[in-house]
């Protein structure tokens, strides 16, 4: 089982989606931090490989709060190191910022790839069609 997570607002659904693609048939499934309202941990991703994503604090703040995650973006500010904490706790987990996935969707997900030590089946992808790797950041007001 792949395990692709982080906090709200942070790229998890996005990524999924395209290791998901460059996997198949593997299994991938999809964290966030928190999980509606249940702080999950380390133990709920055992014996699973794990990719952490982060984003930019500020624009992922954003983002919890208008994806409907948090009341407010300073709710999603408090929980985002909580969400941090939570996180570095997995061991072995490989980590990847929005920012560099943007920057580079092809070079990051083979990075996820070779990493996870499987050979990405690029059948299943139209080539530049990272889906939906787009910089989400400047709809927030922030260049990446």
């Amino acid at each position: 089982m792949i395990t692709v997570c982080g906090p709200e607002g942070s790229g998890t659904r996005a990524l999924k989606v395209n290791v998901e693609r460059l996997v198949a048939p593997a299994e991938v499934r999809h964290l966030s931090m928190p999980l509606g309202d249940r702080w999950w941990d380390d133990r709920d991703v055992d014996g699973d490989r794990v990719i952490v994503i982060t984003r930019r604090p500020d624009v992922q703040n954003i983002c919890a709060f208008r994806q409907g995650c948090t009341s407010s973006p300073a709710e999603a500010a408090e929980e985002w190191p909580r969400a941090i904490a939570a996180l570095a706790r997995i061991p072995d987990a490989y980590w990847v910022s929005y920012e560099a996935l943007v920057a580079n969707p092809k070079q990051q997900l083979l990075n996820v790839c070779r990493w996870l030590g499987i050979v990405p089946r690029f059948e299943n992808l139209i080539e530049d069609q990272w889906w939906p790797i787009r910089d989400e950041n400047a709809k927030y007001g922030v260049r990446t």
